[in-house]
């Protein structure tokens, strides 16, 4: 899996999203391809957000996107 950083008149988007509780930090994948600095940053804001209860962080048990995934693709599965 690829992961790129979307940049709009310089401001980082994807720190933006997660900083406002809107993505998650995909942490198995960014310590492979981020940068530690980038990684560390997005680390503490995701916590803060967290901590905030911003965005998805509002929700008690929020639904990781992997895990979401991985429920769906179960449930398509033929039953044995």
């Amino acid at each position: 899996r690829q992961v790129a950083r979307l940049r709009i008149n310089g401001e980082d988007v994807n720190f933006a999203q997660i900083q406002n509780g809107h993505a998650w930090h995909y942490q198995s994948i960014a310590k492979r391809n981020q940068p530690k600095d980038d990684f560390a940053r997005y680390e503490s804001a995701q916590a803060e957000a967290k901590k905030q209860r911003k965005g998805l962080w509002r929700e008690r048990s929020p639904l990781a996107p992997w895990d979401y995934r991985k429920e769906e693709y179960q449930k398509n599965q033929p039953k044995s």
